[in-house]
């Protein structure tokens, strides 16, 4: 049993939660949702808007709590914020007076902890994801995929052994996105870390993940977990591979069929 909960990173257990609106009924975001996720592992959330997942990502980083059921991380369930968890949102939120080496710096210094002894794992981080001569730039000097990388930097600088990531790249226009999905890959496979990422993007999910989530309309349950069976590592010829069309045909017919987006949008 040691062994099992050694290898497993999160434990989603029966969760449900509801958002009580002022002078309506309460709303169910998410109800009896289960699943797991192994140390090691990139796990995608894909459903339709307003399913829950990005409810379902704020639970596992313990910055909500869940009305109904448990989450569990390493063994020992989640009852608010917890060391080694990283996140990255939809905006890098990068604060505009600072250089791009002090924001990758930030959270050191928001846990008390020595600059110095993490300056060369900042810039080492930097140059793998090709910003090694921007350290001294501000963020209104870089480009959102730029802003977005150093969003991510900041986000490995304390080695977390998981990453939160909430649709990070929504807010990119298509080429760029497409990049910055392939520098998430390799930046994965270069420091192994444990991953769940939401997004709306099917190919995105499928081009990162070794399994997809797939969620119904809310409230938002888990339909299905699909593997990937894509070898790694990726690169843009995964597209050409039948498994990845075989995989994006799965979990559409997953999220459209059965009336799926008409439920949720009435």
């Amino acid at each position: 049993m040691a062994a099992a909960v050694e290898l497993t990173a999160y434990v989603v257990a029966g969760v449900s939660r509801r958002f009580t609106v002022e002078g309506g009924a309460p709303i169910a975001a998410l109800d009896d949702v289960s699943f797991s996720v192994a140390r090691g592992e990139f796990v995608s959330l894909v459903g339709p808007s307003g399913c829950g997942k990005s409810t379902l990502l704020r639970l596992l980083g313990g910055l909500d709590t869940p009305d109904q059921g448990h989450i569990s991380y390493g063994g020992h369930r989640v009852e608010g914020p917890y060391a080694g968890v990283g996140m990255v949102f939809q905006q890098p939120t990068l604060l505009p007076w600072r250089s791009v080496v002090e924001n990758v710096l930030l959270p050191i210094e928001l846990m008390g902890e020595s600059r110095s002894l993490y300056l060369d794992r900042a810039h080492a981080l930097l140059d793998t994801v090709g910003l090694a001569g921007f350290t001294d730039r501000r963020p209104d000097e870089l480009s959102g995929g730029m802003q977005q990388r150093v969003g991510i930097c900041r986000a490995f600088i304390h080695d977390p052994g998981v990453l939160l990531m909430d649709e990070p790249f929504a807010a990119l226009d298509l080429l760029t996105r497409d990049e910055m999905t392939l520098e998430l890959a390799r930046i994965c496979q270069a420091r192994p870390v444990t991953v769940v990422f939401v997004t709306h993007s099917i190919a995105e999910a499928v081009m990162l993940s070794d399994r997809v989530a797939v969620m119904s309309a809310r409230p938002g349950r888990i339909r299905e977990v699909i593997e990937v069976a894509l070898p790694r590592p990726r690169g843009p010829d995964a597209e050409a591979n039948p498994v990845y069309h075989d995989t994006v045909r799965r979990i559409k017919s997953l999220i459209y069929d059965s009336g799926a987006m008409r439920r949720n949008t009435s």
